[in-house]
């Protein structure tokens, strides 16, 4: 075999190996409807400017104007250890941003990983 045949073989390997992992991360524990339901719409940060949207799909909007530089992406909601919800938002932070609900619901703290650990508590908007 020549080289071009090995590396036409390897780049085969490297795709279908590449397509199985897609499909196995496809199959990941969804995120709880009673959450979604819950946390559906949008919320507002107590003291400051960022805003966070949750949709029924999963989806996740996140606009931050007051970090440095600022943030606005969409991600999705998953599934975290000990029944949590979090998300990844690439490699801005070093691990998910975790969703912790008040016991009543009626506010929302984002907990930003990393050695400066920092979280920011959200409400409803007034209507």
């Amino acid at each position: 075999m020549n080289t071009y045949s090995m590396r036409r073989i390897f780049g085969v390997l490297i795709l279908l190996g590449s397509i199985l992992a897609g499909g196995c991360s496809a199959m990941d524990e969804p995120v709880p409807v009673n959450t979604l339901e819950k946390l559906s719409g949008e919320w507002q940060q107590v003291d400051g400017a960022a805003r966070v949207h949750f949709y029924p799909d999963e989806s996740v909007k996140l606009d931050m104007p007051d970090e440095t530089p600022p943030l606005k992406i969409l991600t999705t909601l998953e599934p975290m250890k000990d029944n949590q919800v979090g998300f990844s938002i690439g490699d801005r932070w070093t691990a998910p941003i975790q969703v912790k609900p008040a016991a009543d619901w009626q506010s929302i703290e984002l907990v930003f990983p990393g050695k400066d650990e920092r979280s920011i508590r959200f409400i409803r908007p007034k209507s």
